[in-house]
């Protein structure tokens, strides 16, 4: 259970932070326990004792002193946070031949290859604005210039706050539907995104890119490790041990970068032409048309040869031909000259064997070819004859 019993300014809380993440306490639970023997254990001590006092006398007198303490930090909402960003993209696929950076806090921004980067107009502007992409003001304003970012973009923790949409008193049951939360996310923490989207393509009327930058309440429990500190001195009337555990919950401050750079490459245009050229065939259309056109005798000789007459007639008398000599070989190797060509059995392998025989009858006499040679090759040609 949660049983803050007031607000402190905490002379060791404050805001923290890492190289991932900052930190602002709201709720700091304290526990902390002391111990003593011999005279330690006076009654003027037990006096002292703001907690709860335990006692025990087996053989030496020994005493405890634990005090437990939980109270909320005071006007966690009146600290400021300070944005520093930048951004530095390699439009050469990590090659380094062409990189482009800047910082929010500068006027200038650079490019060029990693080695001989320059210096080229063009500044970041920094607009901050809420989850649904409306604008929010933060340090009295939503749009950050390099001028107005040289010392941060910088804000109380309440603006912050505010342009995710909520508060520290906010109920986070009304957020998220999750049993066991308290009544305020000042007791449990929560989380706070700053997602970085940096483009040089919009139409922000800003000549350079924008960076913007939203702001996205992640309600959760948040807190610090848990903190240890323990101390014992030996003295001539007894021994005397202090121990101090802390925990603080509050509001965690990370970032999410994403973005889009759009450049120019000479590289990848032409390579996409030329796949295109490729892909619709135009070397073989080219080819074709200087082969036709532009070789003087020489194509006038190959556009004669690529012209030919149509005459269905010729073509409807050759067709008929090559019919007729199909339904006589047909008939010469089945050695059936009589009835329909179309109740003819069809050709079985040992007759294909046999005239395969007698088409390599020389060969077999000579000793060439083997019978089973011939049986293999008679096997081979069935079996792609065979379509049925």
């Amino acid at each position: 259970a949660y049983r803050p019993t007031g607000c402190k300014a905490w002379e060791w809380v404050g805001p923290s932070w890492t190289a991932d993440e900052a930190f602002v306490s709201t709720l700091v639970q304290e526990l902390i326990t002391w111990r003593g023997t011999g005279s330690q254990c006076s009654p003027g001590t037990r006096q002292e004792c703001s907690g709860t006092w335990q006692e025990s006398n087996g053989g030496s007198l020994e005493c405890t002193c634990t005090t437990r303490r939980e109270l909320f930090n005071e006007n966690p909402e009146g600290d400021r946070l300070f944005v520093f960003h930048g951004y530095e993209v390699d439009t050469s696929d990590g090659k380094g031949q062409w990189i482009a950076r800047g910082w929010a806090h500068m006027s200038t921004t650079w490019e060029g290859p990693r080695s001989e980067m320059k210096e080229v107009h063009g500044v970041l502007l920094t607009v901050i604005q809420r989850p649904d992409g409306t604008p929010c003001m933060v340090g009295g304003r939503s749009e950050w210039s390099s001028d107005q970012s040289q010392y941060g973009i910088s804000g109380t923790l309440f603006e912050w706050l505010n342009c995710a949409g909520v508060t520290l008193d906010s109920d986070p049951k009304s957020i998220i539907n999750m049993g066991g939360l308290p009544k305020h996310i000042r007791t449990m923490g929560m989380g706070l995104q700053l997602t970085l989207d940096y483009t040089n393509a919009h139409s922000w009327g800003h000549d350079g890119v924008v960076c913007y930058m939203t702001v996205q309440s992640m309600v959760q429990w948040t807190s610090t490790a848990i903190v240890q500190d323990r101390i014992r001195i030996p003295i001539s009337s007894g021994e005397f041990e202090a121990e101090r555990s802390q925990v603080e919950y509050g509001v965690a401050i990370w970032t999410k970068t994403t973005g889009s750079y759009v450049s120019f490459d000479r590289v990848f245009i032409v390579s996409e032409i030329v796949e295109l050229w490729v892909l619709f065939q135009f070397p073989l259309q080219l080819t074709r048309f200087i082969a036709l056109y532009c070789l003087g005798i020489y194509s006038e000789i190959y556009r004669r040869a690529r012209q030919t007459k149509f005459d269905p007639s010729a073509y409807f008398l050759s067709s008929i031909g090559r019919m007729l000599v199909s339904e006589v070989s047909f008939r010469a190797v089945m050695g059936v000259w009589e009835g329909r060509s179309c109740e003819i059995e069809g050709m079985s392998f040992e007759l294909l064997r046999e005239h395969l025989q007698d088409i390599f009858h020389e060969q077999l006499t000579t000793g060439m070819l083997q019978h089973d040679e011939i049986k293999h090759i008679a096997h081979v040609a069935f079996k792609y004859m065979d379509i049925d």
